[in-house]
């Protein structure tokens, strides 16, 4: 049986009903993927972490769009989801939130430069209590993340596509 290949926001519309609870995302640009979630788990909160316009390694990001608050906001208020997606318009390491504050699911596509992405696993893992889908493992920055998932006893990782993984929380 061949291994199926979801794309980001099918993966996150498969794991956002699979759940309940509240998912935390830490990349968001224009918010599609908190949307996505928030369509799929209706009563969930999401909490998105991403400094947007914040961004002060614009050099990593060259050539490429590092998103507007504003452009998020408003997307998110056309969808009417503004009472269920919250805006953390800071970086995810050191971590934003509450520590005590715990998540059903959550996705990791921020910075895509090692070590950040291991930081922001590492950062997740005891406050995720089910799945964390993390986005393009295909690239370089992100394998120190993945190497973080297999070498935690109580998570393990499964492909998606070249480009989409999973870490399940081990039962």
């Amino acid at each position: 049986m061949p291994i199926p290949t979801y794309d980001l926001y099918e993966t996150l519309a498969r794991i956002g009903a699979q759940f309940v609870g509240d998912h935390v995302e830490i990349g968001s640009l224009h918010g599609k993927s908190a949307m996505v979630v928030a369509r799929a788990r209706p009563g969930a909160h999401i909490y998105c972490i991403d400094p947007l316009e914040k961004q002060m390694w614009s050099q990593e990001y060259q050539g490429y769009e590092t998103g507007n608050s504003e452009v998020f906001m408003e997307n998110i208020r056309h969808n009417e989801l503004e009472d269920r997606i919250t805006l953390i318009q800071e970086y995810s390491y050191p971590w934003p939130l509450p520590g005590a504050q715990l998540f059903s699911t959550a996705l990791i596509d921020g910075c895509h430069t090692h070590p950040i992405p291991m930081y922001d696993f590492v950062n997740l893992a005891p406050i995720v209590q089910n799945a964390i889908v993390i986005d393009n493992v295909d690239l370089p920055g992100l394998i120190g993340c993945l190497a973080a998932v297999r070498v935690n006893k109580e998570w393990r990782l499964e492909s998606f596509s070249r480009k989409v993984a999973v870490a399940w929380r081990k039962r």
